[in-house]
C-alpha cells in the first residue's frame, strides 16, 4: 500500500511538472522549458511509478492498463522517432503559447499512429 501510494504521488508530481498544468495550478506563467533539465528528478519519479506498477496491489497498474495508455505504449517507439521532427515543425511555424506542448503531443501521437 505504501509503494502504491508513492507511485501515485510520483505520478501526480509528474503531471504537475507539465508547464501548462503548473501555470494553471500556481496561477502564474511557467516557461514551457522550465522543467527541461530535471533529468534526475524525472528518472526518480518514473522509477517510482514503474516500481509501483510492478509490485503494487494493482490500483496503479489498472490505470496503466487503460486503452488510451495501451495505445501510447503501442506507438511509443514511433513517438520517440518522430517527436523531434514535430518539435522542429511547430517551432518553424512560430507557434508560441502555453499549449504548444499539448499541440506537439497530439501531432506526434497522430503521426505515430500512421
Amino acid at each position: 500500500l505504501v509503494i502504491e501510494g508513492l507511485g501515485i504521488l510520483a505520478g501526480l508530481t509528474l503531471i504537475f511538472m507539465i508547464p501548462s498544468v503548473s501555470s494553471w495550478v500556481l496561477g502564474e506563467d511557467i516557461p514551457f522549458n522550465y522543467y527541461h533539465k530535471e533529468f534526475l528528478l524525472f528518472g526518480l519519479l518514473w522509477s517510482l511509478v514503474v516500481f509501483a506498477c510492478v509490485t503494487g496491489a494493482g490500483g496503479i497498474r489498472k490505470i496503466f492498463e487503460a486503452p488510451a495508455l495501451r495505445f501510447v505504449g503501442f506507438v511509443s517507439f514511433s513517438v520517440y522517432l518522430l517527436h523531434i521532427v514535430v518539435i522542429d515543425l511547430v517551432k518553424r511555424l512560430g507557434v508560441d503559447n502555453p499549449m504548444q506542448g499539448w499541440l506537439m503531443l497530439v501531432l506526434t501521437l497522430g503521426l505515430s499512429y500512421l
